[in-house]
C-alpha cells in the first residue's frame, strides 16, 4: 500500500482535508497490482477525488474537481490543502495566464480566479471540455462542444468544430480532438488541412515537446515528426482521458487505470490503478508525475 508522504503515521487525515472530503497524497513507491510498471520516478496521488486538471506554479500543486472547487498544496506537504475557490461548478480545465489563474467548465465557460472566487473571464467563451495554452505565442485555446476558441492577445479567432473535445497547438498549425476523429487546421485562416481517423471518438490531445498524443476509443494514437503511430488498448472500449511524459515513459490515464508506454521498447503495459478512472494526469518542472484519481 502506498505510503503518507511527509507524515511518520500510516494515515493521517488532517481537520481541513476531514472537512472538504479530501485525502492525503500517496506516494506510490510500489505497483498497485503485481506486475504493474512503475515509473522511472515518484509517482504521487492527488489528495481528493474527482480531480479533472492539475497544474503548478512555484512552490505549489493546483487542482480542480468536477463538483468542489479549486484547491492547492505545497509540494513538500501535500496533506495541507488550501481552497483557491470553492464552486460546484465542474472546472474542466485549470492553468496560469498572464499571472491569472484560469479555469475551464463545462456549464460556465471560462473563468477567472479573482479573491477567492471565480468570475467569467474576458474574453467570454462558450462552455468547454479543454483549456490549453500555447506559451510559444502567448495564446490560449478553448475547445467545446460548439467549436473551438482561440484568444491570443487581443485576438480572437473561432472555429467550427461541433463535438470538440480538446485541442493542441503545433507551429502553423492546431489539431482538435472531436467525436468524429482528428482534424489538423491552419493557424492563421482555422481551415482543415487534413482528417484522420474519421468516425472515431477522440477525447483528448497533449503535447510533449515535439510528441503529440491523442486519446480515442479503444487506443492511443502518437504523432512526431510527420509519423502517425496507432496503440491499441487492451480493452477495445477504454477511454483515455489524460497523458502524460516522464523520461521516455508515456503515462496514460483511462476510464478504466493507468498504463504506461515506453518510447524505447515501445511496449505497453499495465501501471496500476485497475478500474479505476484516471481523468489528469501531470508531469511538473520537477519531473514528478501527478495523478488525479475521478469517482
Amino acid at each position: 500500500m502506498p505510503r503518507v508522504v511527509g507524515s511518520r503515521a500510516a494515515w493521517i487525515l488532517v481537520p481541513v482535508a476531514a472537512v472538504l472530503g479530501l485525502h492525503i497524497a500517496c506516494r506510490c513507491h510500489a505497483p498497485e497490482t503485481p506486475g504493474a510498471a512503475v515509473g522511472a520516478s515518484d509517482r504521487y496521488v492527488i489528495p481528493s477525488k474527482n480531480v479533472y486538471a492539475i497544474t503548478e506554479k512555484g512552490e505549489f500543486i493546483y487542482f480542480a474537481t468536477s463538483d468542489r472547487g479549486i484547491f492547492r498544496f505545497r509540494r513538500t506537504s501535500p496533506q495541507t490543502v488550501e481552497t483557491v475557490a470553492a464552486t460546484k461548478a465542474p472546472i474542466r480545465g485549470l492553468l496560469f495566464h498572464q499571472e491569472k489563474l484560469l479555469a475551464l467548465s463545462y456549464t460556465r465557460g471560462l473563468l477567472e480566479v479573482v479573491d477567492k472566487r471565480l468570475r467569467p473571464a474576458k474574453p467570454a467563451t462558450p462552455p468547454g471540455w479543454s483549456l490549453v495554452h500555447d506559451e510559444s505565442r502567448k495564446a490560449i485555446g478553448v475547445a467545446g462542444d460548439l467549436g473551438v476558441v482561440i484568444i491570443e492577445g487581443e485576438r480572437i479567432k473561432r472555429v467550427k468544430r461541433r463535438g470538440a473535445h480538446d485541442i493542441v497547438f503545433h507551429g502553423s498549425t492546431f489539431a482538435v480532438a472531436h467525436r468524429a476523429g482528428i482534424s489538423v487546421h491552419h493557424r492563421q485562416s482555422g481551415a482543415v488541412v487534413r482528417e484522420r481517423f474519421p468516425g472515431i471518438n477522440f477525447w483528448s490531445a497533449r503535447r510533449h515537446g515535439d510528441l503529440i498524443v491523442y486519446g480515442g476509443k479503444g487506443r492511443v494514437v502518437l504523432q512526431r515528426r510527420g509519423r502517425w503511430q496507432t496503440i491499441a488498448l487492451p480493452d477495445a472500449k477504454n477511454v483515455p482521458w489524460s497523458s502524460a511524459l516522464v523520461k521516455r515513459k508515456l503515462y496514460i490515464g483511462t476510464q478504466r487505470g493507468l498504463f504506461v508506454y515506453d518510447l524505447t521498447t515501445e511496449k505497453l503495459s499495465a501501471a496500476g490503478f485497475p478500474g479505476q478512472c484516471i481523468k489528469a494526469l501531470f508531469s511538473d518542472s520537477r519531473g514528478t508525475l501527478w495523478i488525479g484519481r475521478f469517482g
